[in-house]
């Protein structure tokens, strides 16, 4: 199963309900909620409970929900990439390099005081950083502008080292000042014990504002 739209109002149990229930039984499968209530205070409960999109019915277009699909799929995508690079944190420093170059996804590993250890070819040639010594062991929120986008990056980091997953979307532009709008997950890579160890940054270009 790829993909679930899931209508907000059902007899017995609201979507958030079983959108809750989804999650708690393990399930990743990207989930649209539709509703016939245009409340932005839904839309952000529905959002951190797992939601890939929240859309109105009211206006609500073929382009729109085509649109909301696709970027939903695409994430989940970048998800899966992201749990690939997880599973390869755990083999050797110098294989973790070599997947890193092959991916096509921006990911950033970091250790949990934040700072850069090794960053994907497809980050590096986005920012335009043609080394990755020139970022080396710096910190990974200092390559966000200061004010709402860095204090963004900074709460999902500190997220990530407690366990949990921080997502946020913000203004993160390449070294040359090229504007770039990113939808970011920085995920904790957890050890045996299942404590974060590493943190995966897995970034994905969305439109600006």
């Amino acid at each position: 199963m790829d993909l679930v739209i899931l209508d907000y109002n059902f007899p017995k149990h609201d979507g958030m309900f079983l959108l809750r229930e989804l999650r708690e039984s393990g399930h990743t499968t990207p989930v649209l909620v539709w509703t016939g209530q245009d409340d932005s205070g839904l839309a952000v409960d529905l959002m951190k409970n797992g939601a890939a999109d929240f859309l109105p019915k009211a206006g609500l277009t073929s382009q729109r929900l085509s649109v909301s699909i696709r970027h939903a799929l695409r994430r989940r995508a970048s998800e899966l990439a992201a749990g690939a690079v997880q599973e390869a944190l755990r083999a050797s420093d110098e294989l973790n390099r070599r997947i890193l170059e092959c991916t096509h996804e921006s990911v950033v590993v970091l250790d949990l005081a934040g700072h850069i250890l090794l960053m994907s070819r497809a980050a590096r040639e986005l920012l335009e950083i043609p080394d990755l010594s020139l970022v080396h062991h710096r910190g990974w929120v200092d390559l966000w502008p200061e004010g709402e986008h860095r204090t963004a990056a900074r709460n999902a980091l500190l997220s990530a080292a407690q366990g949990a997953v921080g997502r946020f979307v913000g203004l993160g532009p390449s070294l040359s000042g090229a504007p770039l709008w990113w939808r970011v997950a920085v995920t904790p890579v957890l050890d045996a014990d299942g404590k974060p160890e590493r943190m995966v940054a897995l970034g994905m270009l969305v439109p600006g504002p």
